[in-house]
């Protein structure tokens, strides 16, 4: 489940992610030189650092959303209610989802720590049966070093991720286990990073459940675009290499040699500001199985992003969004194919709280609305 996760927010991250699968856990994490983690338990808080400080400035202690949507008279009909609960630092502790009826369906609570890190997340039905239950531990630093996921209730342990690292503050392995239903304990896979003296990442590795070599990446590579060193026998070597240009952009490639010599490629464009504006799939014969295009604003906030079909010519899917002068997304436009879908027009008051959304279909009907309410300390 984590790792389908990561497929569907890497779109709204614009972080990198490869052809492959099985590189998709480590792909997540790489960075230009260093490791990054990515935690589930934050995941499910569903919270921004922006809109965090956004809820705290406001005082907001209570956040209700009433969703309708809209019959073939043009009347609403409930569909739902989800009420969030904040802390005056801005952090959710508490979701409930309530059905038409407003009957409760679903509690979500959180608990955090004086740094503001989630550290229990638990979610119970109807009937008050937990679901999800997911906890954390951080050192001094803050950095989380270990996360445990529960089933059954949330009495036994399913899986758990402990991470280490260096006196830097960089990490240095990541290890992963699973949990059979007896509660044994079975390592699934562990990443060992190891950096050069300056501090930068120099290779990473990852090994399977049963300790064996699977994907070698390193920055040290030959102008063919392959790691300068023996491949493993069993493993696949990832080489990423960089090229500037004279106007501050880059492009970043990432070349796979599998354990039967076939070349893969990703090719990532950025601009002078930093911004990724087009990340393109490679197959072994060198065509291009998917395309993505980002366009971007002069406050560096994303405007457009366009998905293309194979080949890298034809229009998948395609999104774009407009601003107000307050930086804050007032119209979201998807299109599939180029031919519109549907429209999300976001409504503000004069604090810059959304006080609504309306989603209008391909012919502009609506479709949907949700309506804000708060509550303030």
């Amino acid at each position: 489940m984590k790792k389908i996760l990561l497929l569907i927010l890497v779109l709204f991250a614009f972080k990198g992610y490869s052809q492959n699968m099985n590189y998709l856990p480590y792909m997540w994490l790489e960075s230009d030189t260093t490791v990054e983690s990515f935690s589930m338990i934050n995941f499910y808080a569903g919270q921004m650092p922006d809109e965090k400080k956004h809820i705290a400035k406001n005082n907001i202690h209570v956040w209700k959303t009433r969703t309708s949507h809209f019959d073939k008279k043009g009347n609403t009909k409930l569909r739902g209610i989800t009420i969030y609960t904040f802390d005056k630092r801005g952090n959710v502790i508490a979701k409930q989802r309530l059905d038409k009826k407003n009957v409760a369906y679903s509690n979500s609570v959180y608990q955090y720590n004086d740094s503001n890190k989630v550290l229990k997340y638990i979610e119970k039905n109807k009937k008050g049966i937990t679901k999800v239950k997911d906890s954390a531990t951080y050192n001094n630093d803050g950095k989380q070093t270990g996360e445990y996921f529960f089933r059954r209730g949330g009495a036994l342990l399913q899986s758990k991720i402990l991470t280490s690292y260096n006196n830097r503050g960089q990490i240095t392995e990541i290890n992963d286990f699973k949990y059979n239903k007896k509660g044994t304990e079975k390592p699934w896979g562990r990443y060992v990073t190891i950096y050069d003296a300056d501090g930068s990442k120099g290779e990473t590795k990852w090994y399977n459940g049963k300790g064996k070599l699977k994907h070698d990446w390193s920055f040290k590579c030959n102008p063919e675009g392959t790691v300068q060193k023996p491949s493993h026998v069993d493993s696949t070597n990832v080489c990423v290499k960089y090229d500037y240009i004279n106007d501050g952009s880059k492009i970043k490639t990432l070349i796979y040699t599998d354990r039967k010599k076939r070349i893969t490629k990703n090719v990532l464009k950025y601009d002078p500001a930093g911004n990724l504006t087009e990340y393109t799939f490679y197959n072994s014969k060198n065509k291009i199985t998917v395309k993505y295009i980002y366009t971007f604003n002069a406050d560096k906030i994303i405007t457009s992003w366009i998905q293309y079909q194979k080949g890298g010519e034809k229009i998948k899917l395609k999104t774009t969004m407009e601003y107000n002068a307050s930086k804050q997304c007032t119209k979201y436009t998807k299109f599939r194919h180029d031919k519109l879908k549907n429209t999300y027009v976001f409504d503000f008051n004069e604090k810059g709280l959304r006080t609504g959304t309306t989603t209008f279909n391909h012919s502009g009907k609506k479709t949907m609305r949700v309506e804000n309410n708060y509550e303030f300390f």
